[in-house]
C-alpha cells in the first residue's frame, strides 16, 4: 500500500493533477520528461515541433523575434543564432551580445528549446536562409547529436525519443524489467542506481543517453554532414558560419579529469577536428569557462547561471572581433 501511494504521488506530481495521474496508468510506459508544452509548441512534420503562434513574440517564421525585414538595413550585418535552450533565455548571452552591439548589428535569436543540430539545420534551410544572414552562430550542446531528442505528443507534453528511451530501459524480461518500463517509481529508482554507479567509478554521461552519443564516433559523422551543408549554403551569400560549443558540467570534475583528461574532453577534440577540416571558426567555451569558475557557471549540467551568461557573452564578443567577423 505504501509503494502504491508513492507511485501515485509521483504520477500526480509529474502529470500535474489527479485526473492526469489516473489516466497515466493506461499508458504503455513511464514518461521521461514532464515538460508541459501547452500551446507554446505545436507539431511540425519536418521539424518534429516548432514554436506555437500563440506564444508571445513569435513571428511569422516561427521564432521568438520581431518580424525580419526582407531587406537588410544598409551597413548593418545580420546575425542569426541557432541553438537550443542554452541560447533561448530572453535575458541570456544572446541578448547581452545584442545589447553590447547596439544598432550596429542585427542579432536574431532563433534558438528553440530541445532542438538538435539536425532540427536547427532544417529550420535554417526551410525558414531562415532566405533572410540572407551575414553570419550564423550555431550553438552546440553535447546532447545535439540526435536527429530528434524529443518527440511531440498530443496531451500537451514532449517525451524523450525512443532512441534515448531504449538506452535507459532494460530490454530483458522479468518482473523487475517490466516494473522499470511501466512504473514511475521503479524508473526513478533505476536512475538513482545509475547515478550511484556513476559516482562509484564510471563516467556520468555513460548512463545518460542524450549526451552519451557525444563520446561515440559515428554520431559525429552526421554532425559533420550538417555543418558541411550549412557551410555550403551560406557560401554563395558571402556569409560565415561559426560554431559555439557549450561544455557539459561534469566535464569540469577534477576527479574525472585526473583519471583520463583526453577521454573526458573527447567531444571538444572531435568538434575541433571537424571545424578545422571544414574551415569553420570554432569558439570552444570549455577553456573560457574553466578559467572563470567552471561548474559554478552552471545551474544544471547544461544551462548557464547569470554569471555564466555574462562570461559567455564577453567571450563571444571577443572571439567575433578577433576573427574579424563583426564589422
Amino acid at each position: 500500500m505504501l509503494l502504491g501511494a508513492v507511485e501515485f504521488a509521483i504520477r500526480w506530481r509529474v502529470e500535474h493533477g489527479f485526473v492526469a495521474a489516473c489516466r497515466s496508468f493506461l499508458t504503455s510506459a513511464a514518461p521521461f520528461s514532464s515538460l508541459r508544452t501547452g500551446d507554446w509548441v505545436v507539431p511540425d512534420p519536418d521539424l518534429g515541433y516548432r514554436l506555437g503562434p500563440a506564444l508571445r513574440g513569435v513571428n511569422s517564421l516561427g521564432i521568438r523575434n520581431a518580424e525580419i525585414p526582407a531587406a537588410k538595413s544598409p551597413g548593418v550585418p545580420r546575425v542569426i543564432v541557432l541553438g537550443d535552450s542554452v541560447a533561448w533565455p530572453s535575458d541570456g548571452f544572446v541578448t547581452m551580445v545584442r545589447q553590447r552591439l547596439g544598432g550596429a548589428t542585427e542579432v536574431i535569436n532563433a534558438a528553440i528549446p530541445g532542438y538538435t543540430t539536425y532540427q536547427e539545420r532544417r529550420l535554417f534551410e526551410r525558414d531562415l536562409l532566405r533572410t540572407k544572414p551575414d553570419l550564423v552562430l550555431l550553438q552546440y550542446s553535447l546532447n545535439d547529436n540526435h536527429k530528434f531528442l524529443h518527440r511531440f505528443e498530443t496531451g500537451d507534453r514532449m517525451l524523450i525519443t525512443e532512441q534515448a528511451r531504449r538506452a535507459l530501459l532494460p530490454t530483458e524480461g522479468g518482473l523487475r524489467a517490466f516494473l522499470t518500463r511501466h512504473s514511475y517509481l521503479a524508473f526513478r529508482v533505476r536512475l538513482a542506481l545509475l547515478e550511484l554507479r556513476a559516482a562509484g567509478g564510471s563516467y556520468p554521461w555513460q548512463n545518460e543517453p542524450d549526451v552519451a552519443v557525444a563520446w561515440q564516433d559515428d554520431p559525429w559523422k552526421q554532425f559533420a554532414e550538417h555543418l558541411a551543408a550549412m557551410h555550403a549554403e551560406l557560401r554563395p551569400l558571402g556569409a560565415r558560419l561559426v560554431v559555439v560549443m557549450v561544455p557539459y558540467r561534469p566535464q569540469f570534475d577534477a576527479r574525472l579529469l585526473a583519471r583520463d583528461r583526453s577521454y573526458v574532453l573527447k567531444p571538444q577534440r572531435m568538434m575541433a577536428q571537424i571545424c578545422a577540416a571544414q574551415g569553420v571558426p570554432l569558439l570552444d567555451l570549455y577553456p573560457v569557462m574553466a578559467q572563470h569558475g567552471g561548474p559554478t557557471l552552471f545551474v544544471d549540467n547544461y544551462h548557464f547561471s547569470r554569471a555564466g551568461h555574462h562570461v559567455v557573452a564577453e567571450a563571444l564578443l571577443h572571439f567575433l572581433h578577433a576573427q574579424g567577423l563583426l564589422l
